[in-house]
């Protein structure tokens, strides 16, 4: 669209100049790039309308409002002013109607059409679509006084969009536009502002008065105050280790006041002891529904029983000073920095003020509060700046189901932080959703050990990947990508480096693999055009790294000093098993150190002498007894002479005198014999390589393990840990070059539902405060029920054989209960289809199984973390916490892999069978709110109990048959129905109770159904009609004899066979 040069000269004079906002990273609707871009970059223009109108007609984005400077965000709180008005008409007044209107005549100084001007708009059918522009007599800088002046204009034209109000409002261009009117001379009345503001104190004194009128009512009838100041005394006064009843009305009360009040409640319970965790008051919370009686009221009455008393009546403003304690932050606290957008959202929410109450060129007047340590949050909603929490513990925020996380990524990113955590359910489309991000003019990588075989569609289709050395992949039987040859089968990749085996093995030696100049590179006989063909390694990389998305393992990423990340994003699969082995673990025997000691003394036997007394003791631990689990770090630095004062010197000295020399061997070649004979040179060349590889494999297989330098670094002070088991020396070191590449990122998005923030700021190197934790809502797992089934004998993995009988009874039991039940186990146990710590996380092997059962508990290997926990910790104090969280996590993610959440009118089972001891399941419902029924193995399988467990089960059983049957319990009668003498019993009782008399308690308490029955074995049985028992059994003796009737038992669940049993025996001795 251009004007004649003749309006422009007429446009120009006595033309209105005022300023507006543009921004050139839009064209005709669609952004340039992302529509983050359209955040920020607004530069202020100074022009008339018709200048305005000129660069809409160029397609780009305007704003009628200012901002301070183009780094500033489009927010309307950061608006500094604002002189003109647009209107927005999408519906309802045609253009011919428009120009009618007097006020439009008299004042509008533009009119042109939007781009979708008479377009069909969703189920909107086709009209006259357009904005007016209005100018005012001069700049406003009071929000309240400019939202009036729009709302007053609205009133006057009578048709246009009443969100349109926010001089941050962004307005698309349109090079199709069609301008209906352009006069730069219009503006609005010199008095217009005038009268607009003396409307504006109008309202406000209304609004003044009818808040006299409600003080005054609160003064004449004692209405309490229902603020959020009141609120907090009244839950002082409470008690939080007060009764489950009283617990549950505080949370509804608060509930019912307002849905953000959810932090005052965890706030207030984390006080008391009984207090579990944040994630099980919030599943509590999600289940709160409006009514029933219960609103703020209860809690100030409840709180009037524990001392409360309503403080005297005051109606101080925000200035007031706040006592120390308070909620509340003060004045002073807040005299230094203005609230952020926030803290003042949090504010308003806490004083029930609507959403947008944090917007405008100036804040709300609210009492500001601490910022919760958890809140909900939907798209719109601000998110807080990595200053907003200061020293506290910085918050988890959880975003509602329907939001969109990415938008709430993209905003954190922006308020600053580097690094957030998404914990959502198994389940619930985290990577998917990753797979969505995309910031502009950044590299984006997608870090995963899984990397060739992605578990979305998205990550596979829009990010490249980074092959790493390999001899080929072979597509296996669940589809994925392997690196294990498959027999009879050509591989699907062609491998892209004949040497790749040759690098485990130089790297597990404990030497650098990843060197430019790496001695294995430097014989291959394919080194010439490596990074030329597309079929090798190098030329693979090249290509992977030129792409702008790029899925890898972190191994495979360029060095930081190759490569500069501080513009890159990285989204971390599995983060915390990711963060967990960024070790560097070299292991060797003595052999190896004596290899290492002797090429010292060969080339520096002055450096030898000082280093022998090390030697030294090193040679006294391996000769002492190491006992079963081996020596200890502790014990073994503790054996270690003092070090010397200048052994950084000493250790670079090492490390010359240790670096290998390695000569690996070039392949022959023969050429030149003719196209005849091409075949043949083919042959002969292969072999040749074949050859050099072999010998190149013995060369590095005689290769001492470098084992001494980084035992020098750890007797220096370094962190790491050592072991000493079966003779076996280990060094565990932090690995420097995987902490400093994720560090190096711009920003960094870690995804894992059992995401331990503190492994995984150890791992990668980062602070703990440092990681801002979101989560989806939890999805309902009401249709789940977990059994904490216990199992005598199966706690180690080298099981007996009599474990092994009972766990296979236990599998047939299931087996006929459901004959679709699959079974997880570790990787030597036999009849599994899938192990601990590879199937149980990551997976959708078990996806919509209704029957799952696991054996044993996923305990990782205690020394193993030990040295993980010293390596990046630096001491064990609070080992057992970690490792406990670690078996933890690990069996949450097994509760995660039947996706239950996606079949919600379904029943799911998941059994977990194991030897508990002291180790228990109570933490899923803390975490989860699920169902979790504790139960021994002979309860459901007679076969899977020990001789003594089924004797007591089978005692207490036919007992309880006993009493239903209204007999009195003796230990002849226990002996009658069990078909044994009294003295066998006796004998018996002794062995399991110690004496009778202490069974007749157990039992009393029992068939009572005491709370206090202290033996862990005895279960409350299935309310069963002993009387129909007995009958039932009568009736298929009589139809079918003895055959049906121990069939008829066998099929019954065991507890219930023994009860229906003891009935049928008192009910038969009764008769005769």
């Amino acid at each position: 669209m251009s004007l004649s040069p003749a309006l422009v000269q007429e446009l120009k004079r006595s033309a209105i100049a005022f300023d507006f906002g543009i921004n050139p990273n839009a064209h005709n609707k669609k952004p340039v790039g992302s529509f983050e871009a359209l955040s920020v970059n607004w530069q202020v223009k100074r022009g008339s309308v018709a200048d305005l109108i000129d660069w809409v007609g160029s397609g780009k984005a305007i704003m009628v409002g200012c901002l301070p400077s183009p780094d500033t965000r489009r927010k309307k709180s950061n608006i500094v002013s604002a002189q003109a008005i647009a209107l927005d008409v999408d519906d309802g007044l045609s253009l011919k109607e428009c120009l009618k209107i007097p006020f439009v005549q008299n004042y509008a100084a533009a009119i042109y059409t939007s781009a979708s001007h008479q377009k069909v708009k969703g189920d909107a059918p086709a009209c006259d679509r357009y904005r007016i522009v209005f100018v005012l007599p001069k700049p406003v800088t009071d929000i309240a006084l400019y939202e009036q002046s729009v709302s007053v204009v609205m009133e006057s034209v009578g048709y246009a969009d009443k969100a349109c109000k926010d001089a941050s409002r962004m307005f698309f261009g349109y090079s199709e536009t069609e301008v209906i009117l352009c006069d730069n001379t219009k503006v609005l009345p010199a008095n217009f502002l005038t009268e607009v503001g003396d409307r504006l104190e109008s309202e406000k004194a209304e609004r003044a008065r009818l808040f006299e009128e409600r003080k005054r009512k609160r003064e004449e009838f004692g209405e309490p105050e229902t603020d959020l100041k009141t609120i907090q005394l009244a839950l002082d006064s409470i008690d939080p280790d007060c009764p489950y009843q009283d617990w549950l009305t505080v949370g509804l009360a608060l509930h019912s006041h307002s849905e953000s009040n959810f932090y005052l409640w965890d706030n207030w319970s984390s006080r008391g002891s009984k207090y579990s965790s944040s994630r099980a008051l919030e599943r509590q919370w999600s289940k709160f529904t409006a009514g029933g009686g219960i609103g703020i009221g209860s809690l100030f009455h409840l709180a009037k029983d524990y001392g409360f008393k309503f403080p005297e009546q005051s109606f101080t403003t925000y200035t007031e000073t706040y006592s120390e304690g308070d909620r509340l932050l003060s004045p002073e606290k807040l005299g230094k920095k203005k609230a952020s957008e926030f803290i003042q959202w949090i504010s308003g929410k806490a004083a029930g003020l609507s959403k947008n109450c944090h917007k405008g060129f100036a804040a709300a007047v609210v009492p500001i509060v601490e910022p919760p340590k958890i809140f909900r949050w939907q798209n719109g909603d601000p998110v807080p700046s990595t200053e907003d929490y200061g020293d506290r513990p910085i918050p988890k925020i959880i975003y509602k189901r329907g939001s969109n996380p990415v938008e709430l990524v993209a905003k954190l990113r922006a308020a600053g932080w580097l690094s957030a955590l998404d914990s959502s359910f198994m389940g619930e489309g985290k990577t998917h959703r990753a797979g969505t991000i995309k910031f502009q003019d950044c590299t984006g990588w997608y870090i995963d050990t899984n990397h060739n075989n992605p578990s979305v569609e998205n990550i596979e289709r829009n990010y490249t990947n980074l092959w790493a050395r390999h001899n080929g992949l072979w597509r296996g039987e669940d589809g994925n990508l392997t690196r294990k040859t498959i027999e009879g089968k050509e591989p699907e990749i062609r491998a892209n480096c004949p040497s790749a085996d040759l690098f485990p093995k130089l790297a597990a030696k404990g030497y650098e693999t990843m060197s430019k100049d790496n001695p294995i590179c430097g014989v291959c006989p394919h080194r010439g055009y490596c990074g030329i063909s597309e079929n090798f390694f190098k030329a693979q990389r090249s290509t992977a790294l030129a792409a702008q998305q790029i899925r890898a393992d972190i191994q495979q990423l360029p060095s930081p000093t190759d490569w500069d990340y501080s513009n890159n994003y990285a989204i971390v699969e599995e983060a915390t098993g990711q963060a967990r082995t960024a070790l560097k673990e070299v292991s060797g025997n003595w052999g190896d150190l004596l290899q290492n000691f002797d090429a010292i003394e060969a080339i520096a036997p002055e450096l030898y002498e000082k280093l022998k007394p090390f030697k030294d003791a090193l040679r006294t631990a391996f000769e002492a007894p190491q006992g079963r689990y081996g020596l200890t770090h502790d014990k073994i630095i503790q054996a270690l002479p003092k070090p010397p004062e200048n052994l950084n010197d000493l250790l670079l000295r090492v490390a010359t005198i240790l670096e290998p020399e390695l000569n690996l061997d070039e392949a022959d070649r023969v050429s030149g014999a003719g196209k005849k004979y091409r075949a043949a040179m083919k042959l002969v060349n292969a072999m040749y390589r074949s050859e050099a590889k072999q010998d190149n494999e013995t060369v590095l297989e005689a290769l001492p393990n470098n084992l001494l330098l980084p035992l020098l670094t750890l007797w220096n002070g370094d962190r790491g840990s050592i072991r000493l088991e079966k003779n076996r020396l280990t060094v565990t070191r932090p690995d420097t070059r995987k902490q400093t590449t994720i560090q190096a990122f711009g920003f960094r998005l870690f995804l894992d539902a059992t995401g331990n923030k503190q492994a995984i700021a150890a791992g990668f190197g980062l602070e703990e405060n440092s990681i801002i934790e979101i989560a989806q809502e939890l999805p309902n797992l009401d249709n789940l029920t977990v059994y904490q089934t216990n199992m005598s004998g199966i706690k180690s993995r080298d099981r007996s054989d009599s474990a092994k009988q009972r766990i296979a009874a236990y599998q047939q039991a299931w087996q006929k209960t459901d004959p679709n039940v699959q079974f997880l186990g570790f990787k030597s146990d036999e009849n599994i289809d899938g192990w601990w710590l590879n199937h149980n996380r990551g997976s959708n092997k078990f996806k919509g199984r209704l029957s799952l059962v696991s054996f044993g508990l996923p305990f990782p290997h205690v020394g193993a973390i030990q040295a993980e926990y010293r390596t990046f910790n630096g001491t064990l104090d609070g080992f057992e916490e970690y490792y406990r969280r670690l078996v933890e996590d690990e069996i949450s993610q097994g509760v995660g892999r039947q996706r239950v959440q996606h079949f919600s009118d379904q029943q799911f089972t998941l059994d977990i069978v194991a030897t508990f001891d002291d180790f228990d399941l109570s933490f899923l419902t803390e975490r989860y709110g699920i169902k979790v029924i504790t139960r021994d193995a002979v309860e459901f399988c007679g076969a899977a109990g020990t001789t003594r467990e089924t004797l007591k089960h089978s005692i207490f059983d036919i007992t309880a048959g006993i009493k239903a049957a209204g007999e009195k319990i003796t230990q002849q009668a226990i002996a009658t129905a069990m078909g044994i003498s009294q003295s066998t019993l006796s004998e018996h009782l002794k062995a399991l109770w110690g004496n009778w008399n202490k069974l007749k308690k157990l039992l009393s308490d029992f068939l009572k159904g005491s709370n206090r029955v202290s033996d862990k074995n005895i279960k409350t049985l299935k309310p069963i009609e002993p009387t129909l028992a007995a009958a039932t059994l009568i009736d298929v003796f009589s139809s079918g004899g003895w055959v049906a009737l121990r069939a008829f038992l066998e099929d019954l669940p065991p507890h219930e066979a023994r009860f229906s049993l003891g009935c049928l025996l008192r009910t038969t001795a009764i008769a005769n």
